[in-house]
């Protein structure tokens, strides 16, 4: 399973573990970027004259239990599951 994070406000630092090594990346409003679900994660907003905001959506298998959403599009159903993260 994927999760897509779609900064929305502001920017900042947006690091991830991969494997044993440490990986970050500078956001900026509008980047879109993808990590395996059960990553660890964390946010940095380097402005503190503005929030960062950051839409997480998970994408979940058949046998998702916390879905919040279903989308029935050609006939096959599209679960997910909507994060929010606001950043101070």
């Amino acid at each position: 399973m994927m999760m897509m994070m779609i900064t929305t406000t502001g920017g900042g630092l947006f690091s991830w573990i991969d494997g044993e090594d440490l990986q970050t990346l500078e956001l900026e409003e509008g980047d879109v970027h993808r990590i395996e679900s059960g990553t660890v994660f964390y946010f940095l907003n380097h402005d503190e004259n503005q929030k960062m905001h950051v839409f997480g959506i998970h994408d979940l298998d058949a046998g998702g239990s916390s879905r919040l959403s279903s989308v029935i599009r050609d006939g096959v159903r599209f679960q997910f599951s909507v994060c929010v993260f606001y950043i101070y």
